[in-house]
């Protein structure tokens, strides 16, 4: 008899959108969704969750650093470690044996440890009202039994939602709709159809939206050449003084604050002997660590482009190439604390996909605010005001109040 195998599918998706027109929030109504709640009769019990530390910092960052590395194909690109991390944590957590080794490894820290960073995390986003973050999971009424145990760790730690459906075309609308009213509209939809041998999907959901802490005024809006890897473009840059400068060896860069301090948007300019793609190449944890901590309080001229695109894509293959194998291969992946198919078969991860949605504009119902400038004169020596315009291949982050990267891009072409 040909042996069945039953499928887990991860949905990841992640929208920014800074300094909107007006907010996502007064623009749409949530949608209604059907499925049957079975984290409505999970106990919420107290948890004691870990605050981010240096530890943390140093495998997140790695983590991150990793992914850019692996997915920049010299086209733009967006991702979310936070997105990622949140539905790679959940579904480590049904993991057994070497499958679940390999995700510790992944993480640097064990399931345990990152549940309970998670949960910190989990609590200050609930707290906020710029970032958004939200789990799910889904599962396929009549095929699979989900286990207790997990349903408590990914409701009391990832404060998740969990559905039970028979995975027809209402549990596409339905997974849709969540989708859309977790990214506050900013992501419409994810999927169409479900496989019939997917037996569970787990999903995060991640959106950012907030204004500058100092609004661009009109007249700080002007074209530029953007001198992408793909020719020469014309770009409405956005220009201002900062009082945050970055400058490494190989590259320079800026801090701009959002109206929330806790959130900033960094820019990365590599230096004009270094490619991008080697700059992306070339980043590991503890480079990316150190270039945050290398702020300096000092004036930068800056300019930033105005950019809106979508990226998507699939994770199995740069995730494979860092160590997380046995979870995608259907004969030997160990998923048995997820919980028992109808017919013991063996379940494993088919699919990673994420896809985000990023636009980076000027606030143009508050354009009148006006931008800060400062001069050091502390020193005796004169300063010259150092300038960090984007106006050619860069690096871009969204930071929270711990210096971890919301997201990671690349903007290439423009």
């Amino acid at each position: 008899m040909k042996k069945k195998y039953c499928v887990i599918a991860l949905l990841i998706v992640a929208c920014l959108v800074a300094l909107c027109a007006c907010n996502k929030e007064e623009n749409f109504k949530e949608r209604p969704i059907s499925a049957i709640n079975l984290t409505a009769n999970v106990q919420s019990r107290t948890i004691e969750g870990r605050a981010t530390d240096d530890a943390f910092k140093g495998v997140y960052n790695g983590l991150t650093a990793k992914i850019a590395a692996n997915l920049y194909d010299g086209n733009n690109l967006c991702v979310s470690p936070l997105s990622i991390s949140a539905a790679l944590g959940m579904v480590a957590n049904g993991a057994q044996g070497n499958t679940k080794a390999e995700f510790e490894t992944l993480f640097g820290v064990s399931i345990d440890e990152l549940n309970a960073y998670f949960a910190t995390l989990m609590s200050k986003s609930g707290a906020s009202e710029e970032l958004h973050v939200a789990n799910s999971v889904w599962s396929k009424s009549g095929e699979i039994s989900v286990d207790e145990g997990f349903l408590d760790i990914v409701k009391n730690y990832y404060e998740a939602q969990a559905y039970s459906s028979d995975f027809g075309e209402k549990a596409v609308q339905d997974i849709n709709n969540w989708v859309y009213n977790n990214t506050r509209g900013g992501i419409d939809g994810i999927i169409e159809e479900i496989t019939p041998e997917t037996l569970m999907l787990l999903i995060n959901a991640l959106d950012f939206e907030s204004e500058w802490k100092e609004k661009f005024e009109a007249d700080d809006i002007r074209d530029r050449t953007f001198k992408g890897t793909n020719g020469n473009s014309t770009v409405s840059m956005m220009y201002a003084r900062e009082e945050s400068y970055i400058e490494v060896a190989d590259a320079k860069g800026f801090i701009k604050p959002y109206a929330n301090q806790d959130f900033k948007f960094v820019g990365i300019l590599p230096n004009e002997d270094v490619n991008v793609a080697d700059f992306v190449a070339g980043l590991t944890g503890e480079k990316l660590t150190k270039m945050l901590a290398s702020v300096k309080n000092a004036p930068v001229d800056i300019g930033i482009p105005k950019f809106d695109f979508e990226y998507e894509c699939e994770l199995i293959e740069p995730l494979v190439k860092l160590g997380l194998k046995d979870a995608f291969d259907k004969d030997i992946a160990d998923f048995s604390a997820l919980g028992k198919t109808k017919t013991n078969e063996n379940l494993f991860i088919s699919s990673v996909f994420h896809k985000t949605h990023i636009t980076v504009n000027e606030a143009k119902t508050k354009a009148s605010a006006v931008t800060k400038v400062g001069v050091d004169t502390a020193t005796a020596t004169p300063y010259e005001t150092p300038r960090v315009i984007l106006d050619r291949p860069f690096v871009f982050m969204l930071l929270d109040a711990d210096n971890l990267p919301i997201f990671i891009g690349v903007i290439s072409n423009l």
